[in-house]
């Protein structure tokens, strides 16, 4: 996450982090991915990162993105941990014409968010392959059953969308 901010967040930067009750595995690791991002941008921060939560009604991000344009927030950077949100909040993005104002990065690789970087309302996306992440359970539970132990992390590794790989 912190390496897509990097290569398309504006200066100053005024990061926000979105986490979502629609996707609680994200939020359980929140401070690992703020350490994470804010050591990967070596003090480029203008302020600490903002840590923001929505919860499990669809149109959450919009409603934050309509608070946070009101409210003369500072923030000018935004990265999501949901593909519904990173969805509803560009939108909100479009009918409150900021597009080029405030940089989104979604998650997810959903035709829509590919459609929504493509015409350069999102800068990118963070996304996950969901077909390495069951293979490795798969293969995990296989060795659990043979050997009676597993490996404690598996990475499945992650992927930045951007205009520039579409």
């Amino acid at each position: 996450m912190g390496s897509i901010v990097a290569r398309m967040a504006p200066s100053p930067l005024r990061l926000a982090v979105v986490y979502s009750d629609k996707s609680p595995g994200i939020l359980g690791e929140k401070e690992l991915v703020e350490m994470g991002i804010t050591a990967v941008l070596e003090g480029s921060l203008a302020a600490p990162i903002t840590g923001l939560r929505t919860g499990r009604n669809p149109l959450d991000a919009e409603e934050l993105i309509y608070r946070l344009s009101r409210s003369g927030s500072k923030i000018n950077t935004i990265v999501f941990t949901d593909t519904a949100d990173t969805i509803a909040a560009a939108q909100a993005l479009i009918d409150m014409n900021l597009v080029g104002k405030v940089q989104l990065i979604g998650f997810g690789k959903e035709p829509a968010i590919l459609e929504y970087i493509r015409k350069g309302i999102l800068a990118g996306s963070i996304a996950v392959n969901p077909e390495s992440i069951g293979y490795e359970a798969i293969k995990s539970l296989l060795e659990l059953r043979v050997t009676g132990y597993t490996s404690s992390s598996v990475d499945t590794g992650v992927e930045i969308v951007d205009r520039g790989n579409l």
